[in-house]
């Protein structure tokens, strides 16, 4: 037998005379001894089976870890790419909010421009009809002072007549 091998559990027994434990041991019977034995290879080989399934969870483990390992480098880069785009849109946003800002305020200059333009427009009709109205009273007056001095010069050349 090959004690190398270390793919085969191998227990060592020795028996010394001058060794404390092996003289507790030596007064038993080889049979007891083999018994015990048999009973260690039995519970050794029974454990072989747990050992494989522990180094198979092991592997299944070290692979899952692996795969989160890149997953959480896959994470964080995204999470610095959206931090980045963030940062660029809250840029934009400020400037858009500000120019927007400024727009309305324009806008607002521009309604109130308009506004005092109407009144200003409504007052020009107001003053324009009270021109044409003071322009028709004073061609109706003329023409009824032309009309008085007509009507006064056949009243002369009748009287004269």
């Amino acid at each position: 037998m090959n004690i190398l091998n270390d793919k085969e559990d191998v227990l060592l027994l020795y028996n010394s005379a001058w060794c404390g434990f092996c003289s507790v041991l030596s007064p038993q019977p080889k049979s007891l001894l083999e018994a015990e034995l048999r009973a260690l290879q039995r519970e050794v080989f029974s454990l072989h089976p747990a050992r494989e399934h522990l180094s198979q969870q092991l592997s299944v483990l070290w692979r899952e870890n692996r795969r989160l390992t890149l997953h959480t480098y896959t994470l964080e880069t995204q999470n610095a790419e959206l931090q980045e785009q963030s940062g660029r849109l809250e840029t934009l946003y400020r400037e858009k909010t500000r120019q927007l800002t400024d727009t309305v305020h324009r806008l607002q200059e521009l309604a109130d421009a308009s506004e005092e333009l109407l009144k200003e427009n409504m007052l020009l009709k107001v003053l324009l009809n009270a021109l044409r109205d003071t322009d028709r009273w004073d061609a109706d007056r003329q023409e009824e002072d032309d009309g008085q001095e007509e009507a006064d010069g056949l009243h002369k050349e009748c009287e004269a007549s």
